[in-house]
């Protein structure tokens, strides 16, 4: 079989839901706007994606209803020109991520109404932010520059490590979703560095990629320590990190890797190109005569002409698009029954084998007692930082109850002291009253 492109056929294509385009996400304006890219973020729980449009408002959509959650106006003196909106979701608080041009701004938004409050605003570097990654679970929050990498702790009043590059640019960062201080790093030129645990000290191992790369992803949900890479010229690596080994190169898109991930629920590995390809793979038979062997499964047009960011919704088979003044929504639907059934989704608190092969995957991610333990001190720290609120909220009640008691005795006092002087006036001039009565009585005896 062939598709349209002339290739041979894959078990997988995708199939659009809805494209929203510059005059439906600027709510109709005919205004075309500077043609900007949207960066897309998920929400983790809600079907909720999170972008700048035009810079003129940061917008929340629905991706299964294709429908405008709620958008909020971009203030230029406060806020400057902002990019990349990041959702960052802590027990029951939800907070949005902006980086400007040389800062990072944090939100609290109330979600019964969306009304949103600045928390934070810092100065992150001296020159241009170039993006910003946040910890799926933890207070971290890692900005870098081209010359410069700032690992940050808003739990601790938002303390900071830096790592300057020595050579190159810095071009691509990821942190492990799990490990609690395992992140990756790559530079202009094609070094791959990974810190664990220790930010002052040398990076744990240094890879060396064959070409530039674009953007890191790690995986937990395989056997071994896997880290993906994808590069300038649309290749992209599969790497044993703790090893330092490359376990595969994968082909097959058109140009830049802009974003690829593993998806939670599915066996598969996509990636998307700055073309408007959408690529997947998985992961094949064992055969050690072979190697590692993953075999592609789908090559498609997403029908975005530049594809900046693309994310997946974690429980199901949509995948969301953005390109520059426009996303879209597909869902990846399988052309074969059989292939189907060997790839169905994980159920929750489950693991499946998939095809055949080792690849385990699991919906509820096994945190090992490392995070665990931070988690639990982190939720510690909100319910102290929630009781100290709610502490100094009663004591500025009791303060202004104390002060408003003070002013009434004051104000009673004082009215009785007038009372008290009127009182006395009235007597001094009823007394008068009666001394003249008597004089002029007296002036009539005479």
């Amino acid at each position: 079989m062939e598709d349209r492109d002339g290739e041979t056929s894959l078990p997988l294509r995708l199939q659009r839901k809805f494209l929203k385009v510059g005059q439906d996400i600027l709510m109709g304006t005919a205004d075309g706007g500077n043609n900007s890219p949207l960066y897309i973020d998920l929400h983790p729980h809600e079907p909720w994606i999170i972008f700048i449009a035009q810079q003129r408002s940061i917008q929340v959509w629905n991706y299964e209803e294709g429908r405008q959650v709620t958008a909020w106006d971009i203030d230029d003196e406060v806020m400057g020109p902002c990019e990349a909106p990041k959702f960052v979701v802590r027990q029951v608080c939800l907070f949005v991520l902006v980086r400007n041009e040389k800062s990072i701004l944090m939100y609290q938004v109330r979600t019964h109404n969306f009304e949103w409050q600045q928390i934070k605003k810092l100065t992150a570097h001296q020159s241009r932010v170039e993006d910003m990654v946040v910890h799926p679970s933890l207070s971290y929050v890692i900005t870098y520059s081209k010359k410069q990498i700032k690992l940050w702790n808003w739990s601790e009043s938002w303390s900071m490590k830096a790592i300057k590059c020595q050579s190159g640019d810095w071009r691509a960062i990821a942190f492990h979703p799990q490990r609690q201080m395992l992140f990756a790093v790559a530079s202009s030129n094609r070094k791959i560095m990974i810190w664990n645990d220790t930010i002052g000290a040398p990076p744990s191992k240094t890879l060396s990629a064959e070409n530039e790369v674009t953007t890191l992803h790690f995986c937990s949900k395989h056997e071994g320590p896997l880290l993906i890479a994808g590069s300038q010229v649309g290749t992209i690596d599969v790497w044993n990190h703790q090893e330092g080994s490359r376990l595969a190169t994968l082909s097959g898109l058109n140009g830049p890797v802009t974003a690829l991930f593993v998806h939670r629920c599915f066996p598969f590995i996509f990636a998307s190109s700055n073309h408007g390809m959408i690529a997947a793979w998985r992961k094949g038979s064992d055969d050690e005569s072979q190697g590692y062997v993953i075999e592609q499964v789908m090559r498609s047009s997403c029908g975005v002409k530049e594809v900046c960011s693309m994310a997946p919704c974690p429980v199901s088979n949509v995948l969301v698009l953005g390109g520059r003044a426009e996303f879209c929504v597909v869902e990846f639907v399988f052309e074969d029954d059989e292939f189907e059934e060997d790839n169905a989704p994980c159920t929750t608190n489950s693991s499946a084998a998939v095809s055949g092969t080792t690849w385990e995957v699991t919906v509820e991610d096994a945190i090992d007692s490392e995070m665990l333990l931070q988690q639990a001190l982190e939720k510690e720290r909100c319910a102290h930082e929630e009781l100290g609120a709610l502490s100094l909220e009663l004591r500025a009640r009791r303060k202004a109850a104390q002060e408003q008691a003070e002013r009434r005795r004051d104000e009673e006092s004082i009215q009785s002291l007038m009372k008290a002087r009127i009182l006395e006036m009235e007597a001094r001039s009823e007394q008068n009253t009666v001394s003249l009565a008597e004089e002029e009585t007296r002036v009539g005896m005479d």
